[in-house]
């Protein structure tokens, strides 16, 4: 019977919020060490729950629910949480025993997206991280994300909820408050919400208002709702950031330095129940946003605003006059980071703004372009009859042994400092190559790693893992039908043809793929920089010593190593926390 499965069951009856917390965190571990039984879709059933949960419970503490209604949410989220634990594979709550400890003490890791919002949240005192702009006519997939955002640990601002029984405050002042106390701004952006008055008054406020004189702290997204186009986004709007899924929101949200909200305003606890502000101007919330004074602003603004409008048009139609091509802006374009030009230029630079933004919409986020063999299953011979052969002091751990293989597929080349940035957004800091973007990576633990593969998992939908030791070696060897398979090194007897080492490197790394490749068409699988495996370093059967479980395996040699660190039997192993200026990886693709 499996403990850890029945300690989670009782608690689940006990206290929700801590079984789910540790639900998430044994899920997310397998994820990252990509275990075969869980999925992404498991983990994201958990956080929806979360969320659900949550908001019942915040919803509760204003007062817009009442105390029963609040159990029945919780009990329909113990119920569906324990349904998705029965039906959890048993193996997945079998942990290594410091993996256990760290559950029971609360200190398991946690996904990358749930450390990113404890760090923003950490960043910011304001009352909430997010204020959710969206039209009621699209209220069913404004609260599922709405959940997905809250699982994760961001405050949202929901006026769904946040509207309810809020008497003697105009609709107007209830949204001038959430705007000033939330650090950053999604618009779901459908059909309909792109016809909403309240929703174009929301976005223009806290747009022109509030994220354009704090560009980098109080940021802008624009999140692809169904059935969204790119005209349904106003001109001005469409170099802001992008995105189809809120992980993506949740991912590109800054960290810096902390962000204080002088007014320090807080929410209300005590709200009555009524019906939720709508889309339309009728609202009825006390109070009326159509003063005379606030008429006259609102005419006045949008006036300016269609003015501006018409004279980028006529630049437009006078350039295309010009020229035989007809400027067409793409239907359907992600933009990621893009800066935001000061509104105040537009009118003076109009050609070049407009360019500028075009230039961008064309300019679609790239693919993870990294290049995979297949690699044929199959009996393999693992290791060597002589380990001193090419090398008279070498450990005698390399004894030869036959394993059977399934089929994988590697990556041809080692990871580049350019994809690693393309993931990660930055290089590592100990890197001494950071600015050779062709270049292996190198200076990432084996932990970094890990995270480098979900983030690459979320942003691209593949998934990757890192090759075990024996896939690596009979990988490096050419696989079955190689010619050269008892070859010292990979693809050769001659190290000087296939791998950068000491004796021809000139004591730095090398753009990958220079070198002559082996069998298979991989290339650096001696040299240039060693490389992770998955698993951890373990004594081989045929071995008469047991030489104990060690730290992660390494495989290959490295541009700083002399020639017999290259062989394709050698072995080596290194602590999973350190970076090492000559340890980088290559990817399995999983799909």
């Amino acid at each position: 019977m499996n403990n850890i499965k029945n300690n989670i069951r009782d608690l689940i009856a006990v206290n929700l919020n801590e079984s789910l917390e540790k639900i998430l965190s044994i899920v997310s571990f397998h994820l990252d060490t990509q275990h075969a039984v869980v999925s992404q879709a498991q983990y994201d059933s958990v956080i929806m729950l979360k969320g659900q949960y949550l908001t019942a419970i915040q919803e509760y503490n204003q007062g817009i629910i009442s105390r029963t209604e609040r159990e029945l949410v919780v009990q329909r989220t113990r119920s569906a949480l324990l349904d998705i634990v029965n039906k959890m594979h048993e193996s997945i709550f079998y942990l290594p025993k410091e993996i256990e400890t760290k559950l029971e003490n609360n200190e398991l890791k946690k996904d990358v997206l749930t450390e990113k919002v404890d760090s923003v949240i950490l960043q910011s005192n304001y009352d909430y991280d997010v204020f959710f702009s969206f039209s009621s006519k699209n209220i069913a997939e404004a609260k599922n994300i709405a959940s997905k955002l809250r699982g994760y640990g961001l405050r949202v601002f929901f006026a769904d909820e946040s509207l309810k029984n809020r008497a003697g405050e105009t609709y107007t002042d209830i949204i001038n408050k959430a705007l000033e106390d939330s650090t950053h701004f999604i618009w779901l952006c459908t059909k309909e919400s792109s016809k909403s008055e309240w929703v174009k008054i929301e976005y223009n406020t806290f747009f022109n208002q509030i994220h354009i004189p704090n560009r980098n702290t109080r940021r802008f997204f624009i999140l692809k709702g169904k059935g969204f186009d790119i005209s349904l986004v106003p001109l001005i709007y469409r170099n802001q950031e992008f995105a189809d899924a809120p992980e993506k929101i949740i991912l590109n949200l800054p960290i810096g330095n902390r962000i204080t909200n002088q007014k320090q305003k807080t929410i209300p606890n005590t709200i009555d129940d009524s019906s939720q502000g709508n889309d339309n101007k009728n609202s009825t919330i006390e109070g009326s946003f159509y003063s005379r004074k606030n008429l006259f602003i609102w005419f006045s603004g949008m006036f300016l605003l269609l003015a501006l409008f018409w004279g980028i048009f006529i630049l437009i139609n006078k350039s295309s006059n010009n020229t035989k091509d007809t400027i067409q802006i793409p239907k359907d374009t992600t933009i990621q980071n893009t800066y935001v030009p000061n509104t105040k230029s537009i009118l003076n630079d109009t050609p070049n703004v407009v360019a500028s933004a075009i230039k961008q919409l064309e300019n679609k986020t790239q693919q993870f372009d990294y290049p995979v063999v297949t690699v044929d299953g199959g009996e393999a011979v693992i290791g060597q009859d002589d380990p001193d052969i090419g090398c008279k002091t070498c450990s005698k751990d390399e004894c030869k042994h036959i394993i059977k293989i399934e089929a994988f597929k590697i990556g041809k080349y080692e990871v580049t400092h350019k994809q690693w940035k393309q993931i990660m957004e930055s290089s590592p800091m100990e890197s001494k190559f950071k600015d050779l973007p062709d270049n292996p990576v190198e200076s990432v633990s084996y932990e970094e790693i890990q995270k480098f593969l979900k983030l690459l998992r979320i942003k691209t939908g593949k998934t990757y893992r890192l090759p075990k030791e024996a896939e690596w070696e009979y990988a490096a060897r050419g696989g079955k039908n190689s010619k050269k398979y008892d070859n010292i090194y990979a693809g050769s007897n001659e190290l000087m043809n296939v791998g950068w080492f000491y004796g021809n490197s000139n004591k730095q790394t090398h753009k990958v793929g220079s070198l002559q490749p082996n069998d298979l068409g991989l290339y650096d699988m001696s040299g240039n920089v060693r490389e992770w495996c998955e698993d951890l370093y373990a004594t081989y059967s045929c071995d008469p010593v047991y030489r104990g479980d060690k730290d992660i395996c390494v495989r290959g040699g490295s541009y700083e190593l002399l020639a017999h660190f290259s062989r394709v039997s050698k072995r080596a192993s290194r602590h999973k926390k350190n970076g090492f200026s000559d340890i980088g990886f290559r990817l399995v693709l999983v799909e």
